[in-house]
C-alpha cells in the first residue's frame, strides 16, 4: 500500500506567510500531493475561512475558493482540519458538495464534533471519513483544566473509542510509541502529523501500517516515498 502525502497548510515549506493560501494549494496540486490539508475557521461575520489562526477580521481565504482549486485538480483530495467547536457540518457540507467522498478526510481535535458529524453524514454523506486528532483540545477553562486537556492529548485511545473514529490522527511520536499498534489492532487507518525531517519522512512514507503522512514539505515526501 502506498502511503499518501498530505500537504500541511498547503505544503508551503518554511514560508509561514504562504501557509493556507490559494498559491500554496495550487502549488501542492501541481506537485502531485495526494491531499491538501487546510485549517477551517469561522470569521467574526460567520464566513468559513482558511487559516492557521482564528481570524480577527474579514480578511483571509474563503473555504469555497480553496475547495474550487481542489475540485479543478481532479485527483487531489481535501484534508479538512476543523478549528470549529460548533456548526462543523456547514464547512463539511461545502466540501462534500464539491468533491467525491473518497477524496475527503475530516479531522478535528474536538471530541464532541465527531458524533455530530457522524449523525450529519449518515443522512447527507454516508461513508465520510472522520478522524479525531491527538492535538490538544480547545479549552477555555482554568489553567489546571487546560493542562489536563493537553496531558490527555498524549493518551487519546479512550477518547477515540468513545468518539467512534474512522481514522486515527496522531502526532508522529505518539504514533511511533503506542498509537500505531492500537490503530492496527482495530483495523483503522493511521494519519500521522506533522512529519518534516528527511529521515522521518523516509520512515513514515515506507511504513506499511501508515495510511497518510501530513508534511510541510510534500515535495520531499513524494521524492522519498517508495515507488
Amino acid at each position: 500500500m502506498t502511503v499518501l502525502v498530505s500537504a500541511h497548510r498547503g505544503g508551503s515549506g518554511n514560508n509561514r506567510p504562504g501557509e493556507n493560501t490559494i498559491a500554496a494549494v495550487e502549488r501542492a496540486v501541481r506537485m502531485g500531493a495526494d491531499y491538501v490539508e487546510f485549517d477551517v475557521h469561522r470569521s467574526p461575520a460567520g464566513r468559513l475561512v482558511v487559516g492557521h489562526d482564528a481570524p480577527v477580521d474579514e480578511g483571509g481565504v474563503l473555504l469555497a475558493d480553496v475547495v474550487a482549486v481542489l475540485r479543478a485538480g481532479e485527483k487531489v483530495g481535501a484534508h479538512v482540519d476543523l478549528k470549529l467547536a460548533t456548526g462543523e457540518h456547514e464547512a463539511v457540507a461545502l466540501v462534500v458538495a464539491a468533491l467525491p467522498l473518497e477524496r475527503i478526510v475530516v479531522t478535528t481535535s474536538e471530541d464532541a464534533s465527531i458524533p455530530r458529524l457522524r449523525a450529519w453524514s449518515a443522512a447527507h454523506a454516508p461513508g465520510l471519513r472522520l478522524g479525531l486528532s491527538t492535538a490538544a483540545r480547545s479549552h477555555r477553562g482554568t489553567l489546571p483544566s487546560r493542562w489536563l486537556a493537553r496531558t490527555a492529548a498524549w493518551f487519546p485511545r479512550a477518547r477515540m473509542r468513545r468518539a467512534g473514529v474512522d481514522v486515527v490522527v496522531s502526532h508522529q511520536l505518539i504514533a511511533r510509541y503506542w498509537l500505531r499498534s492500537w490503530a492496527r489492532r482495530r483495523g483503522l487507518p493511521l494519519l500521522v502529523w506533522t512529519v518534516d525531517g528527511t529521515d522521518a519522512l523516509r520512515y513514515w512514507t515506507s511504513d506499511p501500517h501508515t495510511w497518510m503522512v501530513t508534511t510541510n514539505h510534500p515535495d520531499v515526501a513524494l521524492a522519498l516515498r517508495p515507488r
